[in-house]
């Protein structure tokens, strides 16, 4: 296979390689719905951040989720979504500027509550260089 089925195996196991135990010192994503990583403190923490979303293929849908984010002040630093093709989901994958993690928190819940929304968002902190543990 190549192209997106490739893509897609290899961004699922980018997030099982993600998914550890916190003692590890490891981020792990968490899913709209549920209770970000104990190692984060939502009210003082902030980092960047690795959003994908699976989405209807129709038109105003990433205009919704760029708006959505904007209304927690959460800046896109990039953004992709590929054709779908026969598909009625589409995957978009999005990576933000720095910004709180309560922030990113509410801007997930709202966006998981959008008609358009096929799966919860899935969000990963992006560890930059001299961040440990969730902090920054």
């Amino acid at each position: 296979a190549g192209g997106r089925p490739t893509a897609s195996a290899v961004l699922a196991d980018v997030v099982d390689a993600a998914v550890v135990d916190a003692a590890r010192g490891v981020p792990r994503p968490w899913f709209a719905g549920q209770e970000a990583p104990p190692m984060l403190d939502e009210e003082a923490d902030s980092g960047r951040f690795y959003v994908r979303l699976m989405v209807a293929d129709e038109a105003g849908v990433v205009a919704r989720v760029a708006d959505g984010l904007a209304r927690e002040k959460i800046s896109i630093a990039s953004l992709l979504q590929h054709e779908a093709g026969a598909a009625t989901s589409v995957p978009v994958m999005i990576t933000t500027h720095h910004t709180r993690v309560a922030a990113m928190r509410r801007a997930v819940l709202a966006l998981s509550a959008l008609p358009f929304m096929h799966q919860p968002p899935c969000v990963m902190r992006i560890m930059d260089n001299g961040e440990n543990n969730g902090t920054s």
